[in-house]
């Protein structure tokens, strides 16, 4: 349909209009739970509540179920799970259509990611108007100039169209119409757009909750809070970290993915829960040994990312804040502190002086779906890393950049990201490194020539060859950094003309986790390879040099105009970019390639996000300008 068209319903024929819908379509609703509501199926036309204030879970879950098959296995088969299901979706309110608008926009964005844009494809969404509002309803405060967009049809409840009650239905596209034939409708007029406009914009007003405040300022004012420890500690203090108020949010959508064996050991799926920021594992991250790191350990940098995200991080990409004013997470804070109005108020207190066919399930892609590959070669690098050389089972090149990742797993265990090791210039193969570190990488470990993976990739930014091409390089990798710049220093060795003076620092904990062995040797022997390695603590057997990678600066001259890469565990970083700093290496000619929890692979999970970045799809590999100065990136 080109244009809206407007229809009117009595309120005495609007039970058989629900009635014939219900015997024909699918059909969901708001239903009434003791004293809660919740979106249903309605197989009874009478259960259906317009006049409900909010839901417990919001609409999202029809097409982002909090349990969701990605893909189903049995041993070395497998297949994609998009299988979505034709509904009608009745009596959405408007800020959960506004909701929904962000998280297509979102699973779209990058990689269109069809396990949930098929389910949406597949509903007819018929909005409502609100009836009774919500107690900690804020929505008609926040983004009030974004309107919804993603219905089929808007309904309105009205009670005096020429003497008679009813409801005024605007219709916006053919799904929306198809539904016409439901019900005693009649064409509706001018006048009942203008009175459906007035009802709908007049309950505006009437939240219990609002903001003061633009949504401009407050995202930055909200930014300008980040550095405040003392401010986000005291507004945590009560959290129970249980993230409850992540699960109840219409526009949250991070999600973890496990593999589930059934009975029989050998069947299963890989499927993707709800996951919470405001959880204590959501940013904990493996480093070997027994050890881990925690990108946000208290939990007001916990709280502070789900603020941030709210009001800040995604309002250049959504066009307004990620937060509709339902209230759903204030009113089910067992601490009552999720309340987004008061921790806004508190914030902008303390710096107000800062401004029937086919199969839909055929049509889609599944874009976690991923590729078998065969081991052709292992070697057990140390004691807990072993190198795995790789073909595509199905013999097609694999086609890379340097410094871009693989989502690599194995049914039933689990997926892990692991950067390439091998550079796009060694024929059809590709290398992989992986540390024993946890149950995806244990089970991987034990797999020997012949053996399958899946692989999903290439991801990321890599590193962009033609910013090194013509220039002096300096590769700085620390620990299992070696391996994914492992990519890089094959590169520029197989294409040597291309660059300049070449030169590679390497540091590790001790001799025995020494990698790459028998490429050391080469690189030592190279003339236009100028390798240096050190480790922190030597053995009887360590000839070299002991101390940490900085003290290498110490054995050569690395001039003002060379490019340098930065690979390695956290800590190291901010001592080498010192050092840079020392013999005047400009920021803007240093790359670093950060590790964070790349779950999902395609800046969907959020469990990768850094501020308004995601490291999965901006990087791994940043140039150091553009992560310089932003919270957590180092």
């Amino acid at each position: 349909m080109g244009m809206m068209e407007t229809y009117f319903i009595t309120e005495k024929d609007f039970p058989q209009f629900l009635s014939n819908m219900v015997e024909k379509e699918t059909v969901y609703g708001p239903v009434a739970k003791k004293t809660k509501f919740a979106f249903s199926r309605l197989k009874q036309p009478e259960y259906l509540r317009l006049d409900y204030d909010v839901t417990m879970l919001p609409p999202k879950k029809m097409f982002f179920p909090p349990v969701q098959k990605l893909i189903d296995f049995d041993g070395s088969k497998y297949h994609g799970c998009i299988d979505p299901e034709r509904m009608v979706l009745f009596g959405v309110h408007f800020y959960d259509i506004k909701a929904l608008d962000m998280t297509d926009f979102l699973f779209a964005d990058n990689k269109k990611d069809m396990n949930y844009l098929a389910n949406r494809e597949a509903a007819t969404i018929v909005g409502s108007s609100v009836q009774n509002i919500s107690e900690r309803a804020f929505w008609g405060s926040i983004g009030r100039d974004i309107k919804p967009k993603g219905h089929d049809a808007f309904l309105t409840k009205t009670g005096n169209r020429n003497g008679e009650s009813g409801y005024i239905l605007e219709v916006r596209t053919e799904k929306g119409e198809a539904l016409l034939k439901y019900g005693n409708f009649v064409p509706g007029s001018e006048s009942d757009i203008a009175e459906a406009e007035r009802i709908n914009e007049g309950l505006l007003d009437k939240c219990p909750e609002k903001l003061k405040y633009g949504s401009n300022e407050i995202a930055e004012n909200v930014r300008a809070s980040f550095s405040n420890e003392a401010l986000w500690s005291e507004l945590a203090t009560d959290c129970f970290s249980c993230g409850t108020c992540n699960t109840v949010c219409p526009t949250c959508y991070c999600f973890d993915v496990h593999d589930l064996w059934n009975l029989d050991q050998h069947t299963g799926s890989r499927t993707r829960y709800w996951d919470a920021c405001l959880t204590t594992e959501f940013a904990r991250v493996s480093l070997g040994a027994g050890d881990t790191e925690n990108f946000r350990d208290s939990r007001g940098e916990r709280f502070r990312h789900r603020i941030m995200r709210k009001g800040a991080y995604l309002n250049e990409k959504l066009g307004g804040p990620a937060c509709v004013g339902c209230g759903r997470c204030s009113a089910a804070c067992t601490a009552d502190i999720a309340d987004p109005v008061r921790v806004i108020d508190k914030i902008m207190e303390t710096y107000s002086e800062l401004k029937p066919v086919e199969p839909l399930k055929e049509k889609y892609e599944n874009i976690f779906l991923p590729r078998e590959a065969k081991i052709i070669r292992t070697v057990q690098a140390t004691a807990t890393e072993k190198h795995f050389t790789l073909q595509l089972a199905d013999g097609s090149r694999m086609d890379f950049e340097p410094g871009q990742f693989l989502e690599v797993s194995l049914f039933g265990y689990g997926e892990i990201p692991i950067g390439y090791a091998s550079s796009p210039t060694r024929k059809n193969t590709f290398d992989i490194v992986v540390r024993t570190v946890g149950r995806v990488s244990t089970a991987i470990n034990k797999l020997n020539k012949g053996d399958s993976l899946f692989i999903r990739g290439p991801l990321g930014n890599g590193f962009h060859l033609d910013n090194f091409q013509g220039h002096n390089v300096l590769i700085i990798a620390g620990g299992i950094g070696i391996c994914p710049t492992r990519s890089l220093i094959q590169y520029i060795i197989d294409q040597r003309g291309e660059f300049k003076d070449f030169t590679l620092f390497y540091g590790m904990r001790d001799p025995s986790q020494r990698m790459f062995k028998e490429d050391i040797e080469k690189w030592k022997s190279m003339a236009d390879v100028n390798y240096f390695e050190t480790v922190d603590v030597g053995d009887e057997s360590w000839e070299g040099n002991v101390g940490v990678i900085t003290t290498l600066f110490e054995k050569t001259t690395i001039p003002p105009d060379t490019r340098v890469v930065i690979c390695g565990p956290p800590v190291m970083f901010k001592f080498v970019i010192r050092e840079l700093g020392k013999i005047n290496i400009p920021h803007e000619h240093i790359y670093v390639d950060l590790e964070r929890r790349m779950k999902c692979g395609v800046g969907k999970c959020g469990h990768c996000q850094i501020n308004d970045k995601y490291v999965c799809l901006d990087g791994p590999v940043f140039s150091y300008t553009n992560i310089e100065g932003l919270e957590e990136a180092l």
